[in-house]
């Protein structure tokens, strides 16, 4: 499977999850000390998410046969993903970080046999049964205790220093998540 903004708390979770079901993951981040960490935390393929990412997938995959797609981006990453994929893959968009549109090639949709589909949890909760939402948070405990779902903290402000939390918050680039505590 494949998904950008592989860095985020979700793609952590992703990467955690594909090495329980016993799945390769490819990921694709915006920035180069980025590749390393996520190797380390499990990650089978970490690529930067550029105009050569399609290429180094094909090489470090030795052109393996993508069939599961993320999408948290949108714009030119989702095209990436999707152009990742192979023949009868699926990319599912549950985010829109870049606030562009989705982009995709007319020619992956008919040649290729490549379904995009939309995920909103919201929806998803309120249709699946009760025993359905309390087996998948049984699985998610059960690798939690594991400690399988790890996420780097940049920072931890005291509650006295929010507005310079907030700053921080909002810069690109943090080495993981701004938390309100005791520092």
């Amino acid at each position: 499977m494949i998904q950008n903004a592989a860095n985020s708390g979700v793609g952590r979770a992703v990467i955690a999850i594909a090495k329980k079901l016993g799945l390769r993951t490819v990921n694709l981040v915006r920035r180069p000390e980025l590749i390393e960490e996520l190797t380390a935390a499990g990650a089978d393929v970490v690529v930067l998410d550029d105009e050569n990412a399609n290429e180094q997938i094909k090489l470090r995959t030795e052109r393996a046969k993508i069939l599961l797609g993320l999408n948290s981006v949108g714009g030119e990453s989702a095209t990436r993903v999707a152009s990742a994929l192979g023949a009868g893959g699926k990319m599912v968009t549950f985010g829109a970080m870049s606030r562009q549109p989705l982009k995709l090639p007319t020619g992956l949709l008919i040649f290729k046999d490549i379904q995009a589909l939309g995920f909103w949890m919201t929806r998803w909760y309120e249709k699946a049964t009760e025993a359905e939402r309390g087996a998948m948070f049984a699985e998610l405990f059960e690798l939690a205790k594991t400690g399988a779902f790890k996420t780097p903290i940049d920072h931890v402000y005291p509650v006295t220093e929010i507005q310079e939390a907030i700053t921080r918050a909002l810069q690109g680039s943090r080495g993981g998540k701004i938390l309100i505590g005791k520092a």
